[in-house]
């Protein structure tokens, strides 16, 4: 048994008052008024391995000043397995392998503010993060000529080593000309340098245990990742006697560059592979407007908007064979609208629709070449084009308790990573656009309160999704699936000191991109105890209590069968205690740069 025991969350709220001078009166309102609020808060889990956070949060407000600022420090640990088989003509694979994840983090955050005047603002923010990372991950293949005949096995191992920073500079501007007439200003800088590297190791081995010559695979390959975005972004919001007006402009650069070495061991001596040692310079150039226009007649609000965003890619990629260059534009207007009728105080019918583009991860960009081991890697690709989405809401909400709706989304050029498969059985696998995914889904979501101790919070979604392959060798993939989710919420006094939560949800078969994926469900339990006045918490989770988070996929591609287990051990058991002291108005709040998105690619 696989236990996910996911703990002790820590939280205590800790503060601390300032009295002032002397020259105050003691008793004054602000001589007692407590400027200071704290979180400390302390996190373990156990998995197949124990992990452990702690952090500390101090919030600060007197005067014209504002001030949050945390620390953490952390190490996860956790296990995985992951098997994959495939069945080519002529051979099947049949693999099994486990990853154990070590990450240690610190992270470090502080956002000032400082009212210049009544109307006007500023914030000046900084995170400053550090991962170490180490993966561990042991394979084991079983390799058939005949479905019942064992030719040989594989065995191997690889470890990767990472070392990854981040550091970010934000400042906002705020002015209020008049009621809801205000003009916004941000710049933020973001640096993030990643360096790592791996040893891979794989050896073929007969049906009777003994090395095949020529089939052990020795590889070490490093890189180093520098990525730095620049983005700077105004807004202005005015009512008009017309409508309510919001118009801006923003610009963002993005500069990554990736240097990649190779190296296979040949007898004694490792020999770089020039052809998969690149360079590669990506630079990504973006300026958009925007405008919105807000009105309400009566019981209907209406909002239509556009984005207006013109993309420049520049930049290039070199090995010892070739220097290609990076060079596109495209430009693109987003349009929005949304309306919603209020029938009364309770009932409400609303839609919506936007489009957006989905641009590339920046490991989809890389083109370093992962190896997962000697029959499987993956490739990124820095000539990716972003996909487009749009999404269509329909919604009616009644009782102010319940809603239905429908929706459909649609995802055109959509990338991922395909597949291909060389004479020598190599699964490579290659991120490009390769579907067009559509989504059609029927919603209900309500809250029943059967009286002030017990209150059950449900969803349930019907969907019908169909992708659409845009390259030979994949078919077409739909499903009709549906997905159900029942939280129960009971309280054992008036007071609501105590409280147990029972939740399950259930998601029948479902599709991404060309993998079919079976049916999942998962049933969780948390208790709540509130204090000392609420001012000490203790929660206790169980999480996965069924053990029926395995993932089961899948696919064919090119008329080769790929089946896929992932078990990421989510079973998990939780404890937390919080205490809290001193102003608890006070409330750390992490602020969230406007290319937060960016951020995270």
């Amino acid at each position: 048994m696989k236990y996910t025991l996911f703990c002790l969350l820590l939280l205590p709220f800790l503060g601390f008052s300032q009295t002032g001078t002397s020259l105050k009166e003691p008793n004054s309102t602000e001589d007692s008024g407590e400027y200071f609020g704290g979180a400390v808060k302390s996190v373990y889990k156990q998995h197949k391995f124990p992990s452990f956070n702690n952090s500390i949060n101090l919030v600060y407000n007197r005067g014209r000043w504002k001030v949050n600022s945390s620390v953490s420090y952390g190490r996860e640990k956790f296990f995985r397995e992951n098997d994959v088989s495939t069945f080519f003509s002529d051979a099947s694979f049949i693999g099994s392998g486990t990853t154990d994840y070590d990450f240690n983090s610190l992270v470090t955050f502080i956002d000032v503010q400082y009212q210049i005047s009544k109307k006007t603002k500023i914030n000046v923010s900084s995170m400053n993060d550090t991962y170490e990372n180490i993966l561990d991950t042991k394979t084991n293949i079983d390799i058939y000529n005949s479905p019942d005949v064992l030719d040989r096995y594989y065995t191997g191992s690889k470890k990767l080593i990472s070392n990854l920073k981040r550091n970010s500079l934000n400042a906002l501007l705020r002015h209020d000309f008049n009621e809801n007439e205000f003009l916004t200003v941000e710049a933020d800088w973001l640096q993030r340098p990643w360096d790592y590297n791996q040893n891979t190791y794989g050896q073929d081995y007969d049906v009777n245990g003994a090395a095949v010559p020529n089939r052990n695979y020795t590889v070490y390959h490093d890189g180093r990742t520098d990525l730095n975005i620049y983005t700077l972004n105004g807004l202005y919001h005015v009512p008009t006697r017309f409508f309510d007006l919001t118009v801006g402009g923003k610009w963002i650069y993005i500069e990554s560059d990736y240097i990649i070495r190779n190296f296979r061991k040949y007898d004694a001596d490792y020999v770089q592979n020039l052809a998969l040692s690149p360079t590669c310079t990506y630079i990504e150039n973006r300026q958009i407007v925007f405008s919105d226009f807000k009105k309400k007649f009566g019981k209907l609000d209406l909002q239509l908007g556009f984005k207006l965003e013109n993309t420049f890619i520049n930049g290039d990629v070199a090995d010892v064979n070739s220097k290609k260059q990076l060079d596109d534009n495209y430009i693109k207007l987003f349009p929005s609208a949304s309306a919603s009728y209020h029938f009364d105080n309770e009932n409400k019918l609303s839609f919506a629709f936007s489009q957006f583009y989905n641009r590339p991860l920046y490991r989809f960009i890389n083109p370093s070449l992962g190896i997962y081991n000697a029959y499987e890697t993956y490739l990124g690709n820095p000539f990716l084009k972003p996909s487009l989405t749009s999404n269509f809401n329909l919604v009616y909400a009644f009782k102010s308790q319940y809603d239905v709706g429908f929706s459909y989304s649609k995802t055109k050029d959509n990338f991922w990573s395909l597949p291909n498969y060389t004479a020598d059985h190599v699964v490579e696998h290659k991120v490009v656009s390769y579907m067009d995914l559509n989504s059609f889904q029927l919603s209900a979501n309500g809250v029943l309160k059967y009286s002030n101790a017990v209150e059950t919070n449900f969803q349930l979604q019907g969907f019908y999704k169909l992708n659409k392959s845009l390259v030979p060798g994949i078919e077409d993939l739909d499903v009709w699936g549906w997905y159900g989710m029942v939280n129960n919420q009971v309280y054992f006094n008036p007071e609501k000191n105590i409280s147990a939560n029972l939740s399950f949800w259930y998601r029948s078969k479902n599709i991404s991109q060309e993998a079919l994926i079976s049916k999942q469900g998962a049933l969780d339990f948390g208790m709540k105890f509130l204090l000392l006045q609420k001012a000490f918490i203790i929660e206790v989770n169980v999480t996965d209590i069924l053990k029926s988070m395995n993932e089961y996929k899948v696919s064919t591609v090119d008329n080769v069968k790929q089946t896929f287990r992932n078990y990421q051990d989510p079973r998990a058991f939780r404890i937390s205690a919080t205490y809290k002291f001193g102003n608890r108005k006070l409330n750390y709040a992490e602020r969230i740069a406007e290319n937060a998105t960016d951020h995270s690619r």
